[in-house]
């Protein structure tokens, strides 16, 4: 299990623990005005790796942050808007042993999630879609950056698939965890096998650890 691995299943345990002790204190959730904005910032840092690039693991550390809105203008439920810059990509230690050289595949894009989120006392969940476009991607071999060649670049946009669980820390705070991965590849292409099933592509998988300062009206 990579270092990152490890460091996701203690901050996961210990969110769970939090999450199930503040249940037990839980007060009412704080009661807004229908059709109500909520601006938002959130910053934190990314675990990720390229599902189908055989590298395993959540090895390649980023960040993310950027803005957003929330509003419950919906029957049932919030609607959320987010504009996030987000490094992903991929990395492969090195391991002498079995002449395994280090080499990283670091891509930066422009997220736009838009969500549906629901509050249960000091629970949000959330799920939704996320348009990604690439602002540029880099590999590098045994710390040397090399030039891209065909078949090995990012492609420029990418459609993923969003979960999420925010804890309120208090009525300005959540803590938030997110799990996301491509619809769309972001490398390569799809293609049909025998006429009928689909294969092919690498796909961004990617888990963030967030702090989420809320802006509510006066």
């Amino acid at each position: 299990m990579s270092t990152f691995a490890r460091v996701t299943f203690v901050v996961l345990f210990a969110f769970i623990l939090g999450a199930c002790a503040s249940e037990l204190n839980a007060q009412e959730a704080i009661k807004r005005s229908k059709g109500e904005f909520i601006g938002l910032m959130r910053g934190g840092i990314v675990g990720s790796h390229i599902y189908n690039d055989d590298f395993g693991g959540y090895n390649k550390l980023g960040g993310v942050g950027g803005f957003g809105v929330n509003s419950n203008i919906l029957r049932s439920g919030n609607l959320q808007f987010e504009i996030l810059y987000a490094m992903r990509g991929s990395r492969r230690p090195a391991d002498p042993e079995k002449g395994i050289i280090p080499m990283r595949l670091g891509a930066h894009y422009i997220d736009l999630p838009l969500l549906y989120s629901n509050q249960i006392s000091r629970f949000k969940y959330e799920v939704g879609l996320v348009n990604s476009v690439l602002v540029f991607s880099n590999i590098t071999v045994n710390g040397v950056e090399v030039p891209l060649v065909n078949g090995m670049g990012f492609n420029r946009y990418e459609l993923g698939g969003l979960l999420g669980v925010s804890l309120s820390i208090n009525d300005k705070w959540d803590a938030n965890v997110r799990f996301q991965h491509s619809i769309t590849p972001a490398m390569g292409s799809f293609f049909l096998v025998n006429g009928f099933s689909i294969t092919g592509g690498a796909f961004n998988n990617a888990v963030s650890f967030c702090l989420v300062r809320m802006f509510r009206p006066n």
